[in-house]
This record gives C-alpha cells, sequence and structure tokens, in this order.
C-alpha cells in the first residue's frame, strides 16, 4: 500500500508541475496583453482595446451581460469625457488555466482629468478587480469576457455616490 501511496503522489505532483508550468507560460503571454490595454487605455484608444477582445466578447456586472457593441459605446464615452489619462495599472492577481481558456482576476486602477466646465478641473480614479476570460485564438490570446467584481470610483477623492449628491438639481 505504501509503494502504491508513493506513486500516486508522484503523479499529482508530476501533473500540478505540468499544469503549473502551463500557468507560467500562460501568464508569460498574458502580461504583455495587459501591458497593450494599459497603453490602450493611456490613449484612450477604444479600437486598440477592441482589438484585445475575442470574437464573441462579452462584458459582465452583477447579473447583466452585455454584447461587444454595448461595452465598446459604454467605453467610448467614458474615454470621450476624459480630457486626459493619468495612469493606469493592471495586475494578474490570480490566473487559472482551463484547456483553451485562462481566468484572470485582474486588479486595476486608474486615474484620469475630465472637464465638466471650461474652468473646472475633475479628478475621477477607479481601483478594483475585473474576472477576466481570455481565449487561445489563431491571432494569439485574446479577452473573451470581462466582468467587473468591484469597482470604487472616486470624484476629486469622495467616493462617486457622495461627490454626486445633490448635483442633478444644480444648474
Amino acid at each position: 500500500m505504501g509503494l502504491r501511496r508513493l506513486i500516486l503522489a508522484c503523479a499529482a505532483l508530476a501533473l500540478s508541475a505540468g499544469a503549473h508550468a502551463d500557468d507560467k507560460a500562460v501568464r508569460k503571454a498574458l502580461e504583455p496583453m495587459y501591458r497593450k490595454m494599459e497603453q490602450a487605455f493611456m490613449k484612450r484608444d477604444i479600437n486598440a482595446v477592441m482589438a484585445l477582445t475575442a470574437p464573441g466578447f462579452t462584458g459582465k456586472s452583477g447579473k447583466e451581460t452585455v454584447a461587444a457593441e454595448k461595452v465598446q459605446m459604454e467605453l467610448g464615452m467614458r474615454f470621450a469625457m476624459l480630457k486626459e489619462m493619468k495612469s493606469v495599472k493592471m495586475t494578474i492577481a490570480k490566473l487559472t488555466v482551463k484547456g483553451g481558456n485562462a481566468v484572470v482576476v485582474n486588479r486595476y486602477a486608474f486615474s484620469g482629468i475630465i472637464m465638466p466646465d471650461k474652468n473646472k478641473v475633475v479628478k475621477m480614479a477607479d481601483t478594483g478587480v475585473t474576472r477576466d476570460t481570455w481565449t487561445k485564438t489563431s491571432k494569439g490570446w485574446r479577452l473573451l469576457q470581462l466582468e467587473t467584481i468591484r469597482s470604487n470610483p472616486t470624484i476629486n477623492g469622495k467616493p462617486l455616490k457622495e461627490a454626486l449628491k445633490g448635483q442633478s438639481g444644480k444648474k
């Protein structure tokens, strides 16, 4: 019985080492994709962002899943609001490889400047977590789904809800 356990333990170690090697290889392939995504966000280039997506790409927040076209429109509107993107950082916090897909827990942070009025500068920022599903395609790894898990947007350092309180009735 001891020999059987030893063989099973060695087999499990070999399998986990192979999976670990796969994870490392996929991480090495995905890191540059996140750098490209950061650059596209810095330039507010919606076409460059969408070029990193796979056919059938969707966005998800809560229970709502939306098609690529809606994600593109919403992100394009956010980019248009920004006068300048100050910083963007995306970090792979966790990676799980399942066949031809990789699921990444991505921690992100960005900050930028909007100018709602001609002489008023407003700082906006967001930190949060997304669950990104990447799929291996003939063009390399592409983003299949971006699911927002947590988002903490701020305006001038205040949480968004607090910053917007009472703003709807003002002229």
